[in-house]
């Protein structure tokens, strides 16, 4: 398991509730889970998934 950057949306609002900015930004804040497969034919083969939506591998 480890941290990993991806990109987040930081979003402010008024006091009425309307958005008002909205912020794109890197952090450190999404963790990947990366699991280790030795096949006979491929070698070591490596899969990295996201544990966090959309779930991107």
């Amino acid at each position: 398991m480890a941290k990993a950057p991806a990109p987040a949306w930081k979003v402010k609002r008024s006091p009425a509730g309307r958005i008002v900015n909205i912020e794109r930004r890197s952090e450190y804040d999404v963790t990947h889970y990366s699991f280790h497969i030795i096949d006979p034919t491929w070698g070591h083969v490596t899969i990295k998934m996201s544990g966090h939506p959309p779930f991107g591998a």
